[in-house]
């Protein structure tokens, strides 16, 4: 499996910012109580979203929504049930108000 590759490219277009971050090769674990985070967005969130955005593991073809979060840089990873081990291939796709 190896060890993970992140990559992330943003695009700034007046207020609003789209992303998309990949991890790829190694695993990633999204555990806890449904809920894990990816922090270290380009720009700070200026209002929560009101819509969610979109993740999804290409080797699995699990997926699932991510919200952003109103004064941070932090996006909120939503799972379905409490932990998803060994996920190869994770894509997040947002866009949010700053």
């Amino acid at each position: 499996s190896g060890t993970p590759v992140y990559s992330g490219t943003y695009v700034k277009i007046g207020r609003i910012v789209y992303i998309t971050i990949s991890q790829s090769g190694g695993n990633i674990t999204l555990t806890g109580g449904g809920i894990s985070t990816f922090s270290a967005l380009p720009v700070t969130v200026a209002a929560a979203s009101t819509s969610p955005s979109l993740w999804a593991d290409a080797a699995s073809g699990i997926t699932g929504t991510c919200y952003t979060y109103e004064g941070t840089t932090i996006i909120y990873i939503l799972q379905a049930i409490s932990s998803f081990a060994s996920l190869t291939n994770l894509r997040i796709t947002a866009t949010y108000q700053v």
